[in-house]
């Protein structure tokens, strides 16, 4: 039923009325009034830190949180676990208005890493891998021993590329940026041949590994039909 206010309700939950969730976060055209712009992007791209890797130590002086200028008083957050196989791999992301609760981030000039009690314990990754119709590529935070068994799933990209205006894109696809779905907007986001180009750029170092083990796997099964 429609309220007095305009807002609507279940006829037996008078106290509810119908809402949008926190919206989660993938990728968008970089010109898209649905892209993130962050407040401390620049400050990422300036101060970079060295080489991050699982647990390493991060000076906090390096370390901004995801703040939005696009979207103030909202920040990116940590959502649900993702699981593949029942082994959890690490979070989705999502925009929230708990600036206290945002994620903090470093960079270190490829990679994305999400800090807590001083060190990176996450990575932000875009799984351009997933088949998804052309339509969304979902922004996932994960560990990095995740690294291998997440490939199997999604073959996502780690590398990402701050812009100048504080919008962060994929190295992939650095015509897209993180963005998120906005109510009033009915853009596609990928067509499906943007999307095919992203998940070939994605997937080609992934080809070549499986290939090189392929090669390994038929040199073992030749020796050991010599010795047997």
């Amino acid at each position: 039923m429609v309220n007095e206010d305009g807002t609507m309700s279940p006829r037996s939950r008078r106290d509810l009325v119908f809402a949008v969730r926190s919206p989660h976060l993938f990728l968008v055209k970089r010109d898209s009034p649905c892209r993130l712009v962050f407040k401390h992007g620049r400050d990422l791209k300036r101060i970079q830190a060295p080489t991050l890797s699982q647990d390493c130590a991060v000076s906090l002086d390096k370390v901004f949180s995801g703040e939005l200028l696009s979207h103030p008083g909202n920040a990116i957050c940590h959502d649900v676990e993702i699981k593949a196989n029942s082994i959890i791999l690490g979070d989705q992301t999502k925009l929230c208005d708990d600036l206290a609760g945002s994620v903090q981030f470093v960079y270190d000039g490829k990679k994305l890493g999400a800090v807590i009690d001083g060190k990176c314990k996450y990575f932000l990754i875009n799984a351009l891998g997933v088949d998804i119709g052309g339509d969304s590529v979902n922004i996932y935070l994960v560990r990095d021993e995740s690294k291998a068994i997440f490939k199997h799933e999604f073959e996502f990209g780690l590398h990402w590329i701050i812009n100048d205006d504080g919008s962060i894109s994929p190295a992939e696809l650095p015509t897209h940026s993180i963005g998120i779905h906005c109510v009033s907007s009915n853009e596609r986001v990928l067509t499906e041949d943007q999307h095919l180009q992203a998940r070939v750029a994605a997937k080609r170092h992934v080809r070549i590994h499986r290939g090189q083990s392929l090669k390994r796997s038929i040199r073992t099964i030749r020796f050991l039909r010599l010795i047997l």
